[in-house]
């Protein structure tokens, strides 16, 4: 297998992490949101779906890895409409640049094999981030005591002050960890991609939840800072297996390097924008 570059063609997966061991790179398989749309519901992987990204016009397309919680299921309609909404108020913002047709979607549970899973898709996970050109964290909360007027202002520090359940889930969970810091860290392919260039080339972590779809509101949340890596350590985090632990440990050595190349942004505003 082969690692398609930032640029579209091919670039070693060493030239943007030299310490990190050499692995092969399944494709990345992706499900138009359009298609997604008109299912109704997050599709299983054996109902195939989805197309191979090499495919696409990567300088029209705009793919956004979903990140969440918990592993969803076809049943699942709350998380499925939450990303519906999330991409729908986005395309409001991108439609002059590249349009609702073009945006693609990473799932695990329709991307990944869900019978035969190999280990090395798993492993993969920082190249499908890399290839991607947002995240996109759906939560299904179903408290509201939490969500007040102003409570989330675009003064407020989104990181910190948003309590629902389904975030601070999100972040006990070593995946989603090494996942957020993954995006934060891994360059952004394309200079032109909209919301990185607003964010200093940085890959937007977009943030949705049950109480946002009622007030159509989606976060951008910039990345992530040094201190955030301090206090969500991803090989702290839960996890199911000792598989899943190997591979995020190397996951947070990747993020480390990166890190220390100077790959993360720092200031004062961290965890703001609304759209």
């Amino acid at each position: 297998m082969r690692a398609v570059g930032l640029s579209g063609g091919i670039e070693s997966y060493e030239s943007y992490c030299p310490n990190f061991p050499p692995r092969p790179f399944p494709p990345m398989r992706l499900i138009p949101f359009a298609l997604f749309r008109q299912l109704g519901y997050i599709p299983r992987s054996s109902e195939n779906f989805t197309i191979d990204r090499e495919r696409l016009d990567c300088s029209r397309s705009f793919v956004i890895f979903v990140s969440h919680e918990e592993r969803p299921k076809n049943i699942d309609t709350s998380r499925y409409t939450i990303i519906v909404k999330a991409v729908e108020q986005l395309c409001k913002i991108i439609n002059s640049k590249i349009g609702r047709d073009n945006v693609h979607l990473w799932l695990d549970y329709t991307s990944i094999d869900q019978d035969n899973a190999a280990q090395d898709e798993r492993e993969a996970v920082d190249y499908y981030i890399q290839l991607s050109d947002a995240i996109l964290t759906p939560i299904v909360d179903t408290g509201s005591s939490w969500f007040y007027s102003n409570s989330l202002s675009p003064e407020a520090a989104t990181f910190e002050r948003y309590k629902a359940e389904g975030w601070q889930r999100y972040w006990s969970r070593a995946w989603c960890r090494a996942e957020a810091f993954l995006a934060a860290t891994l360059p952004v392919r394309g200079s032109d991609k909209f919301l990185s260039t607003g964010l200093n080339g940085k890959r937007p972590h977009l943030l949705m939840g049950t109480r946002d779809v009622e007030v159509e509101k989606l976060w951008v949340l910039p990345s992530l800072c040094k201190s955030f890596l301090d206090r969500y350590n991803p090989v702290d985090g839960e996890v199911e297996s000792q598989d899943d632990y190997t591979t995020v440990a190397l996951f947070w050595q990747l993020i480390q390097d990166r890190t220390a190349k100077g790959d993360h942004v720092n200031g004062a505003r961290e965890g703001h924008g609304v759209l």
